[in-house]
């Protein structure tokens, strides 16, 4: 994975109110035979959230022969906190 660097903070609304949250990038690549998929990170970081991360956003491109086949983008923020938060995600306890 390579590290593209930090960015500048950015106020961003959160369930914990709003935070100056300073960001970091990266990518890696994974190739297999014909075939190629990258994935871009952005990173948004504060020390009051759960694991240190407010949102992480993932875009993700494939290709096969030098051709882009699929692209999509997940976002992943920072939803509930607190003793009695539960995770959303299956088979999670």
């Amino acid at each position: 994975m390579s590290d593209g660097g930090g960015l500048d903070a950015k106020e961003m609304e959160t369930k914990l109110g709003k935070l100056k949250c300073e960001g970091i990038t990266g990518s890696t690549t994974f190739e297999e035979g014909r075939g190629k998929a990258t994935a871009e990170f952005e990173n948004r970081l504060h020390e009051k959230a759960p694991f240190g991360i407010v949102q992480s956003v993932i875009q993700v491109s494939t290709e096969r022969d030098g051709t882009t086949r699929r692209e999509g983008t997940l976002t992943l923020d920072l939803a509930e906190t607190g003793q009695d938060a539960k995770s959303k995600l299956p088979d999670s306890n």
